[in-house]
């Protein structure tokens, strides 16, 4: 409905002027848009070319950027790879010194009939033990297990018990 009253408006104004006047706007309509085409269409091209040159480098970017997250992830790995081998290392190291350790506070000495002799951690001095201190041993075992292996505290309570 509302285009139909617009023609309608336009076919009215178009009877109202003269077609040699009619035709003279139409003429001078179009050499106005020749005229801008002709001033205004280099300016666009050149903005066009632009607006294409940049997006190339933003292309050209990305795909830098993509190559150098790829990099940093490789180098990630590597890095979680090393650390696990140091890792490794520093505990197949740990596990002899803390289980000698362990079991020379554990174990009875030689001559010292059945009773267990233990280190206190705290301290240097040898304390005398018998299974009834078994609860003490229990009390200070996390103290060792905050510096010991895994393996090298399973060794401590196997040999306790």
């Amino acid at each position: 409905d509302v285009v139909k009253g617009n023609a309608r408006e336009i076919e009215e104004i178009k009877k109202q002027v003269a077609p040699k006047d009619f035709q003279a706007i139409q003429d001078s309509i179009q050499a106005q848009g020749q005229c801008l085409a002709g001033e205004v269409g280099p300016e666009m091209q050149g903005v066009c070319d632009r607006v294409m040159a940049i997006g190339e480098l933003v292309r050209a970017q990305a795909d830098e950027m993509d190559a150098l997250t790829q990099k940093i992830r490789v180098q990630q790995q590597e890095h979680a790879d090393e650390l696990h081998k140091i890792r490794a290392t520093l505990v197949a190291q740990a596990i002899p010194e803390e289980r000698q350790r362990i079991m020379s506070e554990v174990l009875p000495k030689p001559g010292s009939g059945n009773s267990l002799q233990k280190a206190d951690i705290s301290s240097s001095q040898p304390i005398a033990a018998d299974r009834s201190d078994a609860q003490d041993w229990q009390r200070q075992l996390p103290n060792i297990s905050r510096t010991a292996p895994r393996e090298a505290v399973s060794l401590a309570v196997a040999v306790v018990v």
